[in-house]
């Protein structure tokens, strides 16, 4: 029971309640989306990709503490709760985003936006982490009137078609490296001068 409870702590100390709440929303407003305006809509991979992005900054702000100077002064592997943490955050979040369209592309756009996410708490901190994903929601449609072209599968990974090799490579680097960096270093620990 002692277990249970501290992993209880540990979570809501993390905000992972109201991330949750912000996941299921992101889904609800994707699939919302996809029953208004039709599966071949071109609206739903937009939809996908806001939701995916919109889960992805909420789970940023539970990849860190309110101390993590405290954190990391404890004898603990903090390699393997980050890991398991971004792990269990991801399949949770898959399965709730997978009911609002293709699974291939949820999973595709939901693993980059959390790279992104990891990458931005180990550079920024898990406050200002969603820094990070918010420009990979707001330039892909931009750019996705580029074509074809190899660059644009790279640069708008995120409203490609789930067929896309470049938009899997880039969102599987995006992945591994946020993955990587986080885990190994988690969120940035803040001066106390800085606000």
């Amino acid at each position: 029971m002692r277990r249970w409870a501290g992993a209880a702590y540990h979570l809501r100390a993390r905000r992972v309640p109201a991330a949750a709440l912000v996941a299921v929303l992101a889904a609800l407003l994707a699939r919302g989306t996809a029953v208004l305006a039709g599966s071949g809509s071109p609206l739903l991979p937009s939809a996908l990709m806001a939701a995916a992005g919109l889960a992805a900054a909420a789970i940023g702000t539970t990849l860190g503490g309110a101390d993590e100077e405290l954190e990391r002064s404890t004898p603990i592997r903090w390699w393997r709760v980050r890991l398991v943490h971004l792990g269990l955050a991801a399949a949770l979040v898959g399965s709730v985003l997978s009911v609002a369209g293709s699974p291939v592309v949820v999973a595709r756009d939901l693993a980059g936006a959390i790279g992104l996410a990891g990458l931005g708490c180990a550079l920024l901190g898990a406050a200002r982490s969603w820094v990070a994903v918010v420009p990979w929601l707001v330039i892909p449609p931009l750019v996705s009137r580029l074509g074809s072209a190899w660059y644009a599968g790279v640069v708008a990974w995120t409203v490609q078609p789930g067929h896309s090799t470049a938009a899997a490579g880039t969102a599987a680097a995006l992945a591994a490296l946020g993955a990587a960096v986080y885990v190994g270093y988690g969120a940035r620990v803040r001066s106390r001068e800085t606000f």
